[in-house]
């Protein structure tokens, strides 16, 4: 089983993944969604959920 260091920047994995264009708003409202839902204030939670909607959305029907 192989194991990997994550620990430091130095040892992360440096190879580009390539996102087609009509996916890379997706992606940005994904991690802007999740990234509101990890904030405790109670008046993220309607962003989040309007984020993740528009990443599904995007992913469901296209751009």
């Amino acid at each position: 089983m192989p194991s990997f260091d994550t620990t430091t920047p130095a040892n992360w994995p440096t190879t580009l993944v390539p996102v087609p264009p009509e996916y890379r708003m997706a992606l940005v409202y994904y991690a802007a969604g999740h990234v509101q839902l990890r904030d405790d204030e109670v008046t993220q939670d309607s962003r989040a959920a309007s984020f993740i909607g528009s990443y599904k959305q995007i992913m469901e029907v296209g751009q």
